[in-house]
């Protein structure tokens, strides 16, 4: 007698469990390309990336599971606490990256809201200050978001601090014209014509270009450009554009890793990330705006990893860009 016939029960269990992880197995693989259909309509769009709007959170670090941030976002897709005055005297946005966004910050120690409220106390003025920040969110999503979202909200102020995506962008994918699921500027790419990488790391096809001379200075060209547009289209508004260069642990350490056994990709990847802050001071001075230094201005021990603040860190910066912002604000 054969194992299934003395077994007729376990096998049977078997066989369904078979026919259970066949079916997870079909679904899973059309199931991301069906929401991306439904969702779409299989029209291309422009992806205005925001944080789920009127949406209620806790984020625990990874570094500290016994901590929890409250993290809730307000009908614009801002982090709150946001717009705090009906009619405010000064509107400030501040568009960015997860470093702007200080998920792993104290709701009222995040520096974009802790600036207006020592920027308040310093003027007498009622002030709305807003952050945009996006995790992920390079400079292109954040003129997307200064275009589409904050216009009609009447700016008088617009804060940018971009850098650490816009090399991973570039790094991965070249441009930021790509087609890259998670990083391009348009949706709704079928399956034949986006890119959807499971390791992009491993995948990426242009990642170690980076140490040709050459295409370091066409993408540092194309990051270049894209911050004057912001610049541009922020004072069409009548807005007062405010440029930072990122805070980090990059530029000033040699045993900076990203490349296991790679120092010759490692030291290009340190070399173009701090070229990309000296656009940043490059733009701000010949277009005379603003600029608030903060890769020079905070030091080291503020950050819990290569570019993100904590608590104390995010406190400290707050002062910094209320001090600087307060000649704008009382103007």
């Amino acid at each position: 007698m054969s194992f299934f016939e003395k077994n007729p029960k376990s096998t049977l269990i078997a066989i369904n469990l078979l026919f259970v992880l066949m079916i997870a197995a079909i679904f899973y693989s059309f199931s991301a390309d069906l929401w991306y259909k439904i969702r779409c309509g299989e029209k291309r769009h422009i992806v205005l990336r925001e944080n789920q709007q009127n949406s209620n959170q806790f984020r625990i670090p990874p570094y500290d599971k016994t901590q929890k941030y409250p993290f809730n976002i307000d009908e614009n897709g801002f982090v709150k606490p946001a717009k705090i005055h009906e009619n405010s005297d000064v509107n400030i946005f501040f568009l960015g990256g997860s470093t702007t966004e200080c998920e792993y910050v104290d709701e009222l120690y995040r520096f974009p809201y802790l600036a207006g409220r020592i920027l308040e106390e310093k003027t007498g003025k009622k002030i709305n200050s807003y952050n945009g920040g996006k995790s992920g969110n390079n400079s292109i999503h954040s003129v997307n978001n200064l275009l589409n979202k904050v216009a009609p909200l009447k700016p008088h102020i617009v804060v940018w601090m971009e850098n650490i995506n816009d090399v991973s962008t570039l790094l991965y994918e070249a441009t930021y014209w790509n087609k890259n699921r998670s990083r391009s500027n348009l949706g709704c790419f079928d399956k034949k014509t986006g890119r959807n990488f499971q390791n992009e790391w491993q995948e990426s096809p242009f990642r170690d270009m980076i140490l040709d001379y050459k295409h370091r200075e066409k993408i540092k060209a194309e990051q270049k450009k894209i911050l004057i547009l912001f610049v541009a289209i922020a004072k069409s508004l009548g807005a007062k554009p405010v440029l930072m260069t990122q805070f980090n642990k990059i530029e000033d350490n040699p045993s900076f890793i990203l490349k296991e056994n790679d120092r010759k990709f490692d030291d290009a990847y340190r070399k173009i990330y701090s070229d990309f802050q000296n656009i940043t001071r490059e733009i701000a001075k010949e277009n005379n705006v603003m600029l608030i230094d903060l890769a020079r201005e905070v030091p080291v021990q503020y950050l819990y990893d290569w570019v993100h603040l904590g608590n104390d860190g995010s406190k400290f910066v707050a002062k910094i860009i209320a001090n600087k912002l307060q000649k704008y604000v009382s103007d």
